[in-house]
């Protein structure tokens, strides 16, 4: 003769104890607590939400995992040229900017490849990837490789790091097109739900987007 109601599993847990004197759980003992619990009112309201909500925290649950996935890339990345190119004079922005992704591209951030090809190698791979960067941070870079090789013996275990370092820009450079896809499906569903039920917020900075 009891309506169906939905209560908390923590809430129902804690009144174990009260009922028993311990949390030991079975589906027979399980009846006196739930329903103490739900005399007092402590009851959960359950809404039947659209499909697209739970495809909504499928696709969010990825972009978490790609993100995690990112930092721990960088991390490495990070890692290795600091065993890699030491004197390396740019900071964390200039690695996965333009500028920093055609160095790994070109060079696996390898000082040894640096100085073999020449300044002007260098330059003209900087230049393509941003025509806006400055000479003296082409110079920076130059002199900073003419440094950093000095710590090498130039033997083939620099030559892995590099290589190294380069199959890590590719699957970050892989992962952020995936997440550029995967907020964007994110976005498409939201705005179908939004469709549905005009009363979700509009995209706000730094809440919604």
């Amino acid at each position: 003769g009891c309506r169906t109601a939905y209560v908390g599993g923590e809430a129902s847990h804690k009144f174990r104890m009260v009922v028993y004197g311990e949390p030991g759980k079975t589906d027979t003992r399980d009846a006196r607590p739930l329903l103490a619990v739900a005399a007092h009112g402590k009851l959960l309201t359950i809404r039947q939400l659209p499909d697209e909500y739970e495809l909504l925290r499928e696709i969010n649950g990825e972009y978490d995992w790609n993100s995690n996935q990112r930092v721990m890339i960088r991390c490495e990345i990070h890692g290795l040229l600091l065993r890699l190119f030491p004197d390396m004079p740019m900071g964390n922005d200039f690695r996965y900017e333009a500028g920093g992704m055609a160095m790994a591209r070109e060079y696996g951030w390898s000082p040894k490849r640096i100085v073999a090809t020449g300044l002007a190698h260098l330059t003209e791979c900087l230049k393509t990837a941003n025509a806006r960067l400055r000479d003296d941070t082409i110079t920076k870079i130059w002199e900073a490789a003419g440094q950093s090789v000095l710590l090498h013996d130039g033997g083939s275990g620099a030559d892995y790091l590099a290589e190294r370092l380069q199959r890590h820009y590719k699957g970050f450079e892989r992962l952020d097109r995936e997440r550029l896809a995967l907020r964007a499906h994110l976005e498409a569903v939201y705005l179908k739900l939004r469709e549905k039920d005009p009363r979700l917020p509009a995209g706000v900075d730094g809440v919604i987007k």
